[in-house]
């Protein structure tokens, strides 16, 4: 039974709008390799940087990064000791830190590193997966807006969307957790649907923080 929800999704695609929404709705949000009590604020930081320093090392291992991804199976066949026992650490932490509540998790590296988190912490890594996908066209302007390498080279960050789309279907269908899969646009649209939606798949009731979650979603999201 999974006591966290993982947030994935393409960078430049809602994670941080997604990740706001489950830490307002009542869980707990892991940063700087502590969980925060829910609700949380514009100030707090929306990733772990623990986390994407573990993940950020596994794509180092594979000779990758996140805008220049390795193969699938490469990446999940992996077999670091050292890195093992630092991910096993980091989420037994994070685990007894939550106990008895769940917490959320998200960067956005898990989209094309989930099967190596899968293969090598069976007892531990067994989330459900929230997973916000932004129209193609929109991430890669968004990316353009941020990033030097987009700007120069859209085709490559075009191909790099479709990549983490790739192996977040890819993964979902091996190991087969329980997910949902939200898109970016339809949140901004129809933000009390999306939000119930939510709520009821990470079973909090959402009259929790309802008026703190709408206001999260529609101005500060809409802007690129």
């Amino acid at each position: 039974m999974s006591n966290f929800v993982l947030i994935i999704g393409m960078h430049r695609s809602g994670t941080s709008m997604l990740s706001g929404i489950v830490g307002m709705s009542g869980l707990y949000c892991a940063g700087h390799g502590k969980l925060t009590k829910a609700p949380i604020h514009r100030t707090q930081h929306l990733e772990d940087r623990k986390c994407m320093r573990i993940n950020n090392a596994v794509l180092g291992k594979s000779g990758g990064s996140w805008k220049s991804v390795p193969d699938y199976d490469e990446i999940k066949n992996i077999k670091d000791r050292n890195l093992i026992k630092t991910a096993k650490e980091y989420l037994r932490n994070l685990q007894k830190q939550a106990h008895p509540n769940k917490f959320s998790l998200k960067d956005p590296r898990f989209s094309i590193l989930s099967q190596w988190w899968f293969e090598n912490l069976p007892d531990l890594f067994n989330p459900k997966v929230i997973w916000i996908e932004r129209d193609i066209d929109g991430v890669v302007g968004s990316l353009k807006m941020r990033e030097p390498w987009a700007r120069k080279n859209p085709k490559h960050a075009h191909k790099v969307a479709i990549t983490y789309i790739s192996y977040i279907e890819k993964m979902l269908k091996e190991y087969n957790p329980e997910y949902i899969k939200l898109k970016y646009e339809e949140v901004l649209k129809n933000p009390m649907e999306n939000y119930k939606k939510i709520c009821n798949f990470i079973e909090v009731d959402p009259k929790q923080n309802k008026s703190l979650v709408m206001d999260w979603i529609r101005p500060h999201f809409k802007r690129n």
